[in-house]
């Protein structure tokens, strides 16, 4: 282990690397021009969350929402990356003997057909949510994000875009497990091509924007130079259904890695205030079953609830209570808010247990802003 003033060195310096290659997408991002209302998911805002998506902010907020999780580690310099890449591939490599080491019945029962509620058996329902409906909708969003910024053959580079999310979220949770697990499987081989299958269709895409008001709000990850920790990952679907004989008054259901229902306001024509509560994963135990070697995972839950203001869909502000890593509350003010200049930050408040607390700023031109702790 290096010694304490040269880790830290290290954690820094990674920091500074990392900050100024993540400039790039916004740099190269074309001139800002007026929204399209005719797309579905990205309209080209220049407030809340749409104002910062782009393929390496959609990558960074799916792929790295693990690294909340209380018992992971979220120090990036530590990460084992090429260690977990070529774990994953082992899996990948042989999906036949991954699956038969834990049985074909119990692979198709807890990761692809809904038959328990138990813990210990719903793997299936994060494939369900984020894998299938949360990653169709993005594959949606990518592919106007690129139309929109004049990119030729924008459904090639949102595949490509997708495909690198996906592979990197498997490559976060895998981390150091050398051994067979079925998960990336059902993820990458099933719910991978049914999400693209699935919301190529129209019909399918259009149910789910306009009925279902699905959006993709993800927080803002804060890269702590000092430290090296990535805080506040992650991406949430919401989910807005208005009531037809009272359109201002909706149903809300919010979910990433967690769950929270409630109910939605319409403020106007354009701001909407929903609000909900529910439950959060605070730890993810690993299991490894009889003696076929198979991981198998379950979670821990917390009660959390949260407030959230958004415009046209694209999240204004938000508060959570509760969660992962000990925090109490989790203010995000993302850019475009306050004032719309192109270099305006958002800004991110996190309160820990013990008094503990970091903010962040966060800029639509990097997938990671810059956050101080004490």
């Amino acid at each position: 282990m290096c010694p304490p003033d040269t880790q830290t060195s290290g954690s820094r310096w990674f920091g500074v690397a990392l900050f100024l290659v993540l400039l790039l997408p916004g740099m190269l991002q074309a001139e800002e021009r007026e929204p399209n209302l005719d797309n579905l998911y990205y309209h080209g805002y220049s407030y809340g969350t749409e104002a910062s998506f782009n393929p390496f902010s959609m990558t960074i907020g799916y792929s790295m929402a693990i690294m909340q999780i209380t018992n992971r580690n979220n120090n990036l310099a530590e990460f084992p990356f090429y260690e977990a890449h070529r774990n994953l591939m082992w899996n990948l490599e042989r999906p036949g003997y991954v699956i038969g080491k834990i049985g074909w019945d119990r692979f198709l029962r807890t990761e692809v057909i809904p038959t328990s509620v138990r813990m210990t058996d719903v793997q299936y329902w994060p494939n369900y949510k984020l894998h299938l409906i949360g990653g169709g909708m993005l594959h949606v969003a990518a592919t106007e994000y690129f139309e929109y910024h004049g990119y030729p053959y924008p459904h090639a580079w949102s595949l490509a875009a997708n495909i690198g999310m996906h592979y990197l979220n498997e490559v976060m949770e895998i981390r150091h497990y050398d051994a067979p697990t079925v998960d990336p499987i059902a993820d990458l081989y099933i719910f991978g091509p049914a999400a693209y299958i699935l919301f190529s269709n129209p019909r399918v895409a259009t149910f789910f924007a306009h009925d279902l008001n699905l959006t993709a709000w993800p927080f803002q990850a804060v890269y702590v130079p000092g430290t090296g920790e990535l805080l506040n990952s992650g991406m949430k679907f919401s989910f807005k259904y208005f009531l037809p004989w009272a359109d201002r008054y909706g149903i809300f259901y919010l979910t990433g890695t967690e769950g929270m229902v409630g109910g939605s306001y319409r403020l106007d024509s354009q701001n909407t205030i929903s609000v909900g509560g529910g439950w959060a994963v605070k730890d993810i135990k690993s299991d490894v079953t009889g003696s076929n070697g198979v991981r198998v995972e379950s979670a821990t839950l917390i009660v959390t609830s949260g407030i959230f203001l958004d415009r046209n869909n694209s999240l204004l502000a938000s508060v959570i209570f509760g969660g992962a890593r000990g925090y109490k509350t989790r203010l995000n003010v993302y850019p475009g808010v306050l004032t719309r200049h192109k270099w305006a930050p958002g800004f991110t408040v996190l309160i820990q247990e013990h008094n503990q607390f970091a903010m962040g700023l966060s800029w639509t031109f990097s997938p990671i802003g810059l956050a101080s702790k004490n």
